[in-house]
């Protein structure tokens, strides 16, 4: 806006001097410009010294008197102008000048303002860095102690594993002594259906010796003949006592051999019973070591919650530096309008001087409203950005708060399921111990098959016996008297044989049930190990999930982290972009400065070099003698001792004290460039500038208008002067 305003008042300019033709000389030449150079330059002027003494003695003095009085009104006209315009300008240099000493106080205020910005980002940086690579330092702490944990927990899985396996092998072992029952009952079923046809013959024979002892009955008589054969029959009676006291010594050996039995078994149970004690202990430290890591997952949800707080904060912080450099931008951008403003009003005062106070309490309304509004959409925004972050805050929160239930529901899943797997191997002890017991009484339902087996043989004699026997019956059937009594007794002794094998049935058939009973248990014990197994593989996936959720929340606060680093390089990457954006409309503005500085100078040296150019010639009121002598008239004297050409440095009085020894207005040596391209004046600051480039402005516009107006009479004049019509005649 100002490049434009330039270029139109260099046009402006450059139209002026094609039409009057005005010389812009070199600086070199400038001080040297006189009137002789002058009237070179007008020709149509006729200077004083060319006149001649019959073109002199034709003035009219009454024509050259109201001549004269017309210039001296202007040039009071002129006085009071430049006077009203002095006070003018010196009014507005004051106001330019409160307005500068307001922008440098602004400026000063903002550039304290962007150093405290700069202080905080660096601090901020600083701390954001240190922080940053303390949380780096955690984090790979963290995971080493993390891998430190899992490979603890893969040898322990590598443990579980072991006992796992070491379970399936005695399953198998199980079954295969299952199988072993299972044969075991097959066998005993044929054994039962062996004794049930033992006893059927034993009734055939109770039967038979009915029968013999009613043929014994009736051939008494024929025992009698035959007690020879008795005592034979009594020596085969001492023979199966010696045998009888022969399985009793075996019966006693066989106890003895049982309660070897019962102590080896004895002491494998105290074997095992130490087995379980050292799982019992291992069991323990499992329980302890996951007891730790509950503890240290517990310790890294604290420590994540406590960098989710410290995120807040950075983001609450990072969100106030931006609100403070937005506000910082917004008032550098109104800076900037009201100056480019300021400068509009300035141009218009040249004009317009009543205007002016209008318009700039005009603008100043409107400086008001746009600031209120500002402030109004800045609250807005700011109470909208305020909801934003409070709802993503809140969101964060409960999806915080979700995983934290997700987190106690997996550590309440972990718990039931180390509660289960405790259960488990407790049923698993239970179940080897049942184990143990089905094998120490397979070993005895093996004695027992050993004891039937010899009572099958002692059947299979007692039958040979009761053959021979009946034979000796048939043979001494006539024997009744003695012979009965001893077959009586014999009788008994059978019987109670017959009773004790009745009762071994008994208890055999009692242990079987008691056998059905314990596969039962044992079935229910399997499908327990296939819970355990479920509950081993639900296990896993719990705790495969809960390192999966462990994983993605780590990735959060990562990509949290880098979010952070992002937002700190934008913030410096705006503050940049800012700065060099002010740095460089500083230099245009500095730039454009000079180059009015320097058009301005030009301009004043023109005007200071027209301010002392001489007064055309007048008619002298004694035509004749002073003429021709070359040297001016009375009244031309004095017309010239009552016009008044105040000088720039005379007519501005600048009352502000910052002005107050040196002049607004600056003179062609005082310019002087520095090294950044603004224009100092003798030491003047840049504010002087602005107040120079402002009177300048309109000191160049009101004298362009007055030389105008002094042209245009003086031509009219001169053209109704006597001398130029009779030149022109001639």
């Amino acid at each position: 806006m100002n490049r434009a305003r330039f270029d139109e008042t260099n046009r402006k300019f450059q139209e002026y001097q094609a039409e009057f033709k005005i010389p812009i000389l070199p600086s070199s030449q400038q001080e040297n410009f006189n009137a002789q150079t002058f009237y070179r330059l007008y020709p149509e002027l006729t200077p004083f010294h060319a006149i001649k003494p019959h073109q002199a003695q034709a003035f009219n003095p009454e024509k050259t008197r109201l001549y004269i009085e017309s210039l001296q009104k202007q040039n009071h006209e002129i006085n009071s102008e430049l006077r009203q315009q002095a006070h003018d300008i010196v009014t507005l240099s004051q106001m330019v000048n409160t307005l500068i000493d307001e922008n440098r106080s602004l400026s000063l205020l903002l550039e304290q303002k962007d150093l405290e910005m700069h202080s905080i980002v660096e601090t901020m940086t600083i701390n954001e860095a240190e922080e940053v690579s303390d949380l780096r330092h955690q984090l790979r702490f963290l995971e080493d102690e993390n891998s430190v944990l899992l490979k603890h927990v893969q040898e322990q899985r590598l443990q579980l594993d072991d006992k796992i396996q070491d379970g399936y092998e005695l399953e198998k072992q199980f079954q295969n002594s299952k199988k072993y029952c299972l044969q075991l009952e097959q066998q005993i079923e044929k054994h039962k259906l062996s004794e049930i046809a033992l006893s059927e013959q034993m009734q055939i024979l109770k039967e038979n010796f009915r029968t013999e002892i009613e043929i014994k009955s009736s051939y008494q008589f024929e025992n009698q003949k035959k007690d020879s054969v008795i005592t034979s029959l009594t020596f085969t009676v001492e023979k199966l006592n010696k045998q009888l006291l022969q399985l009793s010594s075996d019966y006693e050996k066989l106890e003895l051999d049982k309660n070897e039995l019962h102590s080896k078994s004895n002491l494998k149970l105290y074997e095992l019973n130490q087995q379980l004690d050292d799982l019992s202990n291992e069991l323990s430290k499992y329980k302890i070591t996951n007891d730790q890591l509950i503890q240290e997952i517990n310790q890294q949800h604290e420590e994540i919650m406590k960098q989710q707080d410290y995120c807040d904060k950075m983001a609450d912080q990072c969100d106030e530096i931006m609100n403070k450099l937005s506000m910082e931008i917004e008032k550098s951008q109104q800076l900037q309008v009201n100056e480019n403003r300021l400068q509009e009003h300035i141009g218009q005062l040249s004009l317009q001087n009543t205007e002016y106070y209008n318009k700039l309490k005009l603008y100043q309304e409107q400086i008001n409203t746009f600031i209120d509004q500002n402030n109004e959409d800045l609250e807005n925004q700011k109470l909208k950005f305020d909801q934003i972050k409070q709802e993503l805050k809140q969101e964060y929160l409960n999806d915080l708060k979700g995983k934290q239930l997700e987190i106690q529901e997996l550590e309440e899943q972990n718990t039931s399921i180390s509660k289960d797997l405790n259960n488990v191997k407790n049923e698993y002890e239970m179940l080897k111990i049942d184990y143990e017991q089905i094998k120490k009484e397979i070993s005895d339902y093996q004695q027992q098959k050993r004891i039937i087996e010899q009572l099958q043989l002692q059947n299979r004699q007692y039958k040979l016996q009761l053959e021979e026997n009946k034979a000796l019956l048939q043979e001494f059937v006539s024997h009744k008297g003695g012979v009965q009594a001893d077959i009586e007794e014999r009788d008994k002794h059978i019987q109670k044989i017959i009773n004790q094998k009745d009762d071994r049935i008994a208890e055999l058939e009692r242990d079987f049930q008691m056998y059905y009973e314990k596969c039962a248990i044992l079935q229910q014990h399997q499908k327990n190990n296939e819970h355990l197994e479920q509950l081993n593989f639900n296990y896993r996936e719990q705790k495969e999930l809960f390192e999966q959720e462990n994983e993605r929340l780590k990735q959060e606060i990562q990509k949290l982290q880098n979010q952070i680093n992002n937002y700190a390089t934008i913030q410096k990457q705006q503050k940049f972009k800012a700065e060099k954006s002010i740095i460089e409309e500083n230099q245009q503005l500095r730039k454009e400065l000079n180059e009015l500085g320097n058009e301005l100078q030009k301009l004043r040296d023109q005007q200071v070099n027209m301010n002392t150019l001489p007064i055309p010639p007048k008619q002298a009121s004694e035509a004749g003698s002073r003429v021709r002598q070359g040297g001016p008239s009375q009244d031309f004297q004095q017309t010239k001792q009552n016009q008044v050409y105040l000088q720039p440095q005379q007519q501005i009085q600048p009352t502000s004290p910052h002005h107050s020894q040196h002049s607004p207005v600056l003179s062609r040596r005082n310019i002087q460039e520095s090294d950044d391209g603004s224009v100092k004046g003798g030491g003047n600051t840049q504010d002087k500038n602005m107040l120079i480039s402002f009177t300048d402005d309109q000191i160049k516009q009101q004298q362009i208008q007055r030389q105008r107006d002094r042209e245009n009479s003086y031509h009219s004049n001169m053209s109704n002067a006597p001398y130029r019509r009779k030149s022109q005649q001639q």
